[in-house]
């Protein structure tokens, strides 16, 4: 009974190991695809009129290496919508909701099938409080972040933003003022100590004459020579 056994673990071993093989990326493809891992990254786009997202699975054109999609970007995307390959080789995903996903490079050659690297992205929900009016051009507001994930109710939306609207008027009337300080110090300066300064800048282009017309009477005296 033993001896069966063991037959059977060595035809089933030999059946196995051409496939193990198989899957195996080699010590080479792995390093070809440290270089140029920095070509395989996943953004997202917010889309206003459908309130969803558009997940890109950036990859190189190479074709080597290739993103998996994962069971629970699938499940999160309309039948209809799907995924496809656009002209630069990435897969667009539709339709997207908020979530965390996480999903495999794999290797796309002859030899090479296992899962090389896993990237996790976490889609926020969209803040829809920075489509209000009040954020234009306050976008580096923090509750004007399409990506600001608290719970704030609309009056203390209207609150935060007005006083913050208030500080940043604040520190530019600062500014302002301390512009006009430095100014005014220049100013005072020079009408304080203008008859020096005259002094020395008539001083300065008199030396600066003398030079020359030193340097062009020594280039005429070395002429007649």
């Amino acid at each position: 009974m033993k001896k069966h056994v063991s037959i059977l673990i060595t035809m089933l071993s030999f059946l196995l190991l051409p496939n193990i093989t198989y899957a195996d990326c080699t010590k080479e493809e792995i390093e070809h695809f440290k270089e140029i891992e920095d070509e395989y990254k996943i953004t997202y786009k917010y889309n206003k009129e459908t309130n969803d997202y558009t997940l890109t699975m950036h990859q190189s054109i190479s074709k080597d290496f290739t993103f998996v999609i994962d069971d629970s970007i699938k499940m999160a995307i309309p039948v209809q919508e799907g995924c496809s390959i656009d002209e630069k080789n990435n897969i667009v995903c539709s339709r997207v909701q908020p979530s965390k996903y996480k999903t495999s490079i794999v290797g796309n050659t002859e030899g090479c099938k296992e899962a090389i690297k896993s990237i996790e992205v976490n889609i926020p929900r969209h803040n829809k409080l920075s489509d209000d009016p009040l954020c234009e051009g306050m976008e580096d507001f923090v509750l004007c972040d399409p990506e600001y994930d608290k719970e704030i109710n609309y009056e203390d939306f209207v609150s935060r933003i007005n006083t913050y609207k208030n500080s940043q008027k604040e520190k530019e009337k600062q500014a302002e003022n301390k512009k006009n300080n430095s100014d005014n110090i220049i100013i005072n300066y020079i009408s304080n100590n203008y008859q020096i300064i005259l002094i020395v800048v008539t001083a300065t282009i008199a030396i600066v004459l003398i030079i020359i017309l030193m340097a062009k009477n020594l280039k005429q005296s070395r002429r007649l020579e």
